[in-house]
């Protein structure tokens, strides 16, 4: 007896895929701050920085907001990756309060 050949499996007609990309970028030249990092541009879901990142302290503390179609998305896990002064990135995760919010305490040194 031979074994059966592997064939990929097909689709069903009910599976489908879903995502969503989004991407934003904050570039500070100079020292004239402004208030980009807290504007929301509108995607489907988006992470709003309410602190500026550049004004950022080592051990610092930075807070979000997490919004789906605008609106604060609670009880929602966050994770960030945070790098620190020796280039080693590590992975810290929070949960949205009511309000949407998360925060994240950046490396110490």
């Amino acid at each position: 007896m031979s074994p059966t050949p592997w064939r990929p499996r097909t689709r069903r007609a009910t599976e489908r895929d879903c995502y969503t990309r989004a991407l934003e970028s904050l570039i500070q030249v100079g020292d004239r701050r402004s208030d980009l990092h807290a504007r929301a541009l509108g995607h489907l879901i988006e992470l709003v920085l309410l602190d500026d990142p550049a004004g950022l302290d080592a051990g610092g503390r930075l807070r979000a907001r997490l919004l789906y179609r605008s609106k604060p998305l609670v009880k929602t896990r966050v994770t960030a990756l945070v790098r620190d002064a020796s280039g080693n990135v590590s992975q810290r995760t929070a949960t949205t309060d009511a309000k949407g919010e998360v925060a994240f305490d950046s490396d110490p040194g």
